[in-house]
């Protein structure tokens, strides 16, 4: 049975300013806490508690069996109302929230995805969960995007977010210093080269904007170079412009494509 005060707890981290004060952060549903099991053997991702039924206890492989002992039984029924999943999975965990130390170095190993004022918790999770896949190991994101460790971001990331470094800066200041290491910035904009058409190699890195408002007329000023994805409807009556995070995975198959 869950505590009292573990009930508090669970409860508190659907906040950031709880996430950060306890240092940790949810995991709910199979999938995303087996790949966090597979990680916490990689010590990667720290998983502090999980709360299952007996039943998916069992159906655990015998690699993960030595993690028993923060596998605490209880009751499906006790599991619902912390969980923010249409059909609660039947179990929840806590982990450590991680600890990146920023550093301007990681901007000279490859094209490094920065976000400007991401305010979504799904596209932002799907950025990642993009980012994954083509194997960008870092995403620097404005101080004002949404958290990557919000319950949301985490389920939409599908565990991405376990394998991939996301760091929080001043996005002015990191323009630059970028530049002082002759690293270029990209921007994604409605009016810029076709990305197909553009310069970009490594490092440099690519940055997306507000799902309303795209990049600020702030960051804008500073960009190196406009880069836009160009629309094939046959009789330009097609939407006006693409999700923020189809327009990365686009970018991310690009850049990918050329060998970058």
């Amino acid at each position: 049975m869950i505590s009292i005060n573990q009930k508090k707890l669970l409860n508190s981290l659907s906040h950031k300013k709880y996430r950060v004060k306890h240092s940790l952060f949810l995991l709910e549903g199979d999938k995303l806490i087996r790949d966090a099991l597979e990680q916490n053997t990689k010590n990667l991702v720290k998983i502090k508690q999980i709360w299952a039924t007996e039943e998916w206890k069992n159906s655990l492989p015998d690699s993960l069996e030595f993690q028993n002992e923060i596998i605490e039984i209880v009751n499906a029924e006790d599991l619902k109302s912390f969980s923010s999943m249409t059909s609660p999975p039947g179990l929840i965990a806590i982990a450590q929230l991680p600890e990146f130390e920023f550093s301007t170095s990681i901007l000279k190993e490859e094209v490094t995805i920065v976000l400007d004022s991401i305010r979504d918790p799904g596209n932002l999770g799907t950025i990642i969960r993009t980012a994954d896949w083509f194997g960008f190991k870092n995403i620097i994101c404005s101080k004002d995007c949404v958290d990557a460790y919000n319950t949301k971001v985490v389920q939409a990331s599908m565990g991405a977010v376990l394998r991939v470094s996301v760091y929080y800066q001043s996005l002015p200041e990191l323009i630059m210093n970028a530049r002082k290491l002759k690293v270029r910035s990209f921007g994604a904009t409605m009016d810029g080269v076709s990305i197909y058409d553009s310069y970009i190699k490594r490092p440099a890195m690519v940055i997306f904007g507000n799902e309303s408002t795209g990049i600020s007329s702030e960051i804008k000023d500073l960009l190196d170079e406009k880069i836009h994805i160009p629309g094939n409807s046959p009789h330009g009556d097609g939407s006006e412009s693409l999700n923020v995070g189809s327009s990365a995975a686009i970018v991310c198959a690009e850049i990918r494509r050329r060998g970058l």
